[in-house]
């Protein structure tokens, strides 16, 4: 599988409403369960983020789609390890509370 079409599945899979909303539950889970956000290759290789059996989702596409789900504004904390949270924009379409740890300090993001 090429770059386009992995990109364009990770797209896909994005834009599936039901698929990101368990993705990010999911890393809500993680923040809450374990204090701080979920590495990279956590999230990869969680079995409950992905609705299709492991082989049918290539290696590439579960590393490309953190990226796209950060770059449409649904994750952040990106470039810090072990910081990976709902941004604001996704929790402003989800009416619970979703936190951060950034280093020693929680940043919490809740809706107005």
């Amino acid at each position: 599988m090429g770059t386009i079409e992995v990109y364009a599945r990770a797209k896909r899979l994005v834009g599936d409403d039901v698929w990101r909303e368990n993705a990010l539950s999911w890393v809500d889970d993680f923040n809450r369960e374990h204090g701080h956000g979920p590495t990279w290759d956590a999230f990869r290789c969680s079995d409950t983020v992905w609705c299709e059996p492991w082989e049918e989702i290539s290696p590439a596409i579960r590393s490309t789609i953190l990226p796209v789900l950060a770059g449409r504004g649904y994750l952040d904390g990106m470039r810090t390890p072990y910081s990976m949270c709902r941004s604001k924009r996704s929790e402003s379409t989800k009416s619970q509370q979703a936190s951060c740890v950034l280093g020693i300090e929680e940043v919490s993001f809740g809706t107005a």
